[in-house]
């Protein structure tokens, strides 16, 4: 299933798992084991929960009320993978390494899935796409 898309508009929204580095340093052991205990079939490592919208000019994470925004020219380092602050065998179970970006001075790792019967993922080739604009 592709990601909604508001008719009239072009922007693309994902449900989506965030968890900001400062946040993972911080997540302490509990955390670490709620992560590893719930996959493959629970949630990743995260904070946050809610939804990404992408359009031409900005990617937003939406947590209920709260939304933050950052224009898609702040972005740097958009990829899938594990570094040394998402680690493999540390945040997950290895399997689904997490997307991520840096932003003024942040640095994000996020996960989506295309529906709720499918499992959360960093690899969203749709989204991937959609944030570095190809």
């Amino acid at each position: 299933m592709p990601p909604f898309e508001a008719p009239g508009s072009r922007t693309l929204r994902f449900e989506a798992l965030w968890i900001f580095k400062e946040e993972i340093e911080r997540a302490g052991v509990i955390a670490e084991v709620e992560a590893h205990t719930s996959q493959p079939i629970g949630k990743p490592l995260h904070k946050h929960e809610g939804h990404i919208e992408v359009d031409d000019t900005s990617v937003r994470l939406i947590e209920g009320e709260y939304k933050s925004s950052v224009e898609k020219s702040e972005i740097s380092g958009l990829q899938v993978s594990y570094d040394q602050s998402f680690q493999r065998l540390r945040d997950s179970r290895g399997a689904l390494p997490p997307m991520h970006f840096s932003f003024g001075g942040d640095q994000v790792y996020l996960f989506t899935r295309k529906s709720r019967l499918d499992g959360w993922q960093g690899q969203n080739e749709d989204l991937f796409k959609a944030i570095a604009g190809t």
